[in-house]
C-alpha cells in the first residue's frame, strides 16, 4: 500500500478532505477525482490479501491500520471500502483493538 496506495489515498484524498479544511484552504475536487482510480486499484489489490485478524496485530497490519483508519473517515474512502468486503471485515476486527484506539489521532 505504501508504494502505490499512500499517494492517492492519504496524500490526495485524505489531505484534501481533512487537512485542507482544517487549515482554511479549499478542497481540490479535481485532485480527489484524479486519485480515485489508483486508490480503488490499491484497495482492490489489498482486498485479495487481508484476512480478519486474531488478537495480535502483526507488523503489516500496524502499517495498514492508519491508512484504513484515515480513509474510512472520508466519503470517498467509505465508498471505496464498501467495495472491499475483506478489508471491511479485517478493519471491523481491528478498529477497536486497544493499540489502535490508543494511537488514533483526533482530527479537527
Amino acid at each position: 500500500c505504501d508504494s502505490y496506495g499512500y499517494g492517492p489515498l492519504i496524500d490526495t484524498i485524505v489531505i484534501q478532505r481533512v487537512v485542507m479544511p482544517m487549515v482554511g484552504q479549499p478542497v481540490d475536487e479535481a485532485a480527489i477525482a484524479a486519485a480515485l482510480p489508483d486508490a480503488r486499484t490499491c484497495l482492490h489489490a489489498l482486498n485479495d490479501l487481508v484476512q480478519p485478524g486474531d488478537g495480535t496485530l502483526n507488523l503489516a497490519e500496524i502499517q495498514l491500520v492508519p491508512v484504513i483508519d484515515y480513509v474510512s473517515q472520508v466519503p470517498e474512502g467509505q465508498s471505496l471500502l464498501a467495495e472491499t468486503g475483506a478489508i471491511t471485515a479485517w478493519w471491523d476486527s481491528r478498529k477497536d483493538h486497544p493499540s489502535v484506539v490508543k494511537t488514533r489521532p483526533e482530527l479537527g
